[in-house]
């Protein structure tokens, strides 16, 4: 079969930019790799699933979901580092970084159970690159270290470092550092409740911390082996937190 003179053109151009850029063709589309999976941990893409273990690579497109007793951790190509706890579902509808011809974006939608993340440079500069969606709310951020939860009928969110904001049919909350509150609990209706924490129990499941290196069921985030935000997510360099939770400037 022959190919169009711009499909040739297109494919050499990814190619050659692969090349100067130190990344394979098949890395063009990673998402990032897992660093933990405990139990039943998935990743699927249309009729494909596949389980996780350490070091499996995911993708932009897919779901990555966790069963009873389940829970993973993903370092994603912006230097971003996702828990997610068990029964869960996120899907990495866009993932895209330093990637030829296209603009840095984010964007996942959590569609069952919670996460905690410590964010990447994508957002880091401009909030609007990155958005978190789920069907209650939707969740942006300026360098943060946050966590989400859908629980019953409610969503739960938290913004343990930086700042971001829950937009919901029925309201707009500005969360985090420089703002009276850090956590909100958005109802079915699209309404906001902004709660008080004071290190006792938490809205959250059992397990939760105000401790950014944990993740769901005090799992540590191993930060010790997490690379630089460097868009290589395979690199075995220290991993710095405080170059992503920058609390600097911004819109929230």
């Amino acid at each position: 079969m022959k190919m169009k003179p711009n499909t040739t053109i297109k494919l050499s151009a990814l190619l050659v930019s692969c090349i100067f850029s130190g990344i394979s063709v098949a890395d063009a589309e990673k998402a990032g790799i897992t660093l933990l999976a405990k139990g039943n941990v998935t990743a699927t893409a249309g009729q494909d699933i596949r389980k996780l273990k350490r070091r499996s690579a995911i993708h932009e497109s897919e779901v990555l979901e966790t069963g009873n007793e389940s829970r993973a951790q993903f370092r994603m190509q912006d230097g971003a580092v996702i828990a997610l706890q068990e029964n869960s579902s996120l899907s990495l509808l866009e993932y895209q970084y330093k990637q030829p011809g296209s603009d840095d974006s984010v964007i996942m939608k959590l569609t069952k159970g919670g996460l905690r993340t410590i964010s990447g440079a994508v957002g880091k500069d401009d909030p609007k690159d990155y958005r978190l969606e789920t069907p209650l709310a939707t969740i942006g951020i300026k360098g943060t270290v946050y966590e989400a939860e859908l629980a019953g009928d409610n969503l739960f969110v938290a913004f343990w470092k930086g700042r971001g904001k829950v937009t919901a049919p029925g309201c707009d909350a500005s969360l985090g550092d420089g703002h009276p509150f850090r956590i909100v609990r958005v109802s079915a209706a699209g309404e906001c409740e902004l709660l008080e924490f004071d290190g006792g129990r938490s809205p959250f499941s059992a397990g939760h911390s105000m401790d950014p290196t944990t993740g769901p069921d005090d799992d540590p985030l191993n930060l010790d082996s997490f690379g630089p935000t460097s868009g290589d997510p395979d690199s075995g360099l220290p991993f710095f937190p405080n170059e992503v939770l920058d609390s600097g400037g911004g819109i929230y």
